[in-house]
């Protein structure tokens, strides 16, 4: 018996048997497959390969001759329905590969895929994460950068509004502010009020100082011009610092 479909090409090839028959049986009566005149051998191979992959049977006959007229010389040889390098089937049970049946192995395969495709999601999680991670550091880092920056300057303005308290330190920060001045009238501050007028101070540096690489210039100016009591020459009108403020304060 001839083991495949691609041999049996071969074997019609090495006995130049041009017409061929294929039926179920010996018998003629149940051809699947006959020679058709005024093809080519090369266009009669090619349907009889894919005639083959369109039935089930495991097993055929297959009788050959040189050509249609040829009345003595006919080939017969059994062969198996199966391609090149594939295992013959066998009505009711599965083709195996190495002892595992056609379907268990392209589940293993799917399943080889989706733990491929996993691992590949995970992995772009991991970057994602690392990423974000690195842009909070720098963050945070930037954050820091400004509040040392501006440190001198909330001291300076914490002096003026919060008179003789000894030191204070800012939120996040290991540093301590001194802080001069005494005035009599000035009411006692607690440490809540000093801890959230700390707390809003650093959050309008920060803003500040995302929006405007120059704030320290701008506010240094500003806590110059509210402490000297000088006026800005504005061409038309000398504005204090009580004007502007209320300029700027005014909704």
């Amino acid at each position: 018996m001839i083991q495949n479909v691609t041999n049996v090409i071969t074997w019609l090839e090495l006995n130049k048997l041009d017409w061929f028959t294929v039926s179920t049986t010996k018998d003629d009566n149940s051809k699947v497959f006959d020679s058709v005149e005024g093809e080519s051998f090369e266009d009669r191979k090619n349907r009889f390969i894919e005639t083959m992959r369109l039935s089930h049977g495991g097993r055929y006959v297959i009788k050959a001759k040189a050509n249609k007229t040829a009345g003595r010389g006919v080939f017969m040889e059994e062969f198996a329905n199966v391609e090149s390098g594939s295992a013959p089937a066998v009505a009711g049970v599965q083709p195996v590969v190495s002892g595992i049946t056609t379907d268990e192995v392209e589940r293993r395969i799917a399943d080889a895929l989706d733990r491929d495709r996993k691992a590949r999601e995970l992995d772009d999680l991991r970057a994602q994460l690392k990423e974000a991670k690195a842009e909070l550091k720098e963050s945070d880092s930037a954050m820091n950068r400004i509040l040392n920056r501006a440190e001198p300057l909330i001291g300076m303005l914490m002096s003026k509004m919060i008179p003789g308290t000894a030191q204070m330190g800012i939120a996040g920060t290991h540093h301590t502010i001194p802080v001069d001045g005494v005035v009599e009238d000035q009411h006692e501050v607690t440490e809540e009020e000093i801890d959230e007028m700390s707390t809003r101070i650093e959050l309008a540096i920060a803003k500040w100082g995302g929006a405007d690489p120059q704030f320290i210039e701008v506010l240094e100016f500003i806590a110059d011009f509210a402490a000297d009591g000088k006026k800005i020459d504005a061409g038309f009108i000398q504005l204090d610092y009580p004007t502007v403020k209320g300029m700027m304060l005014k909704k």
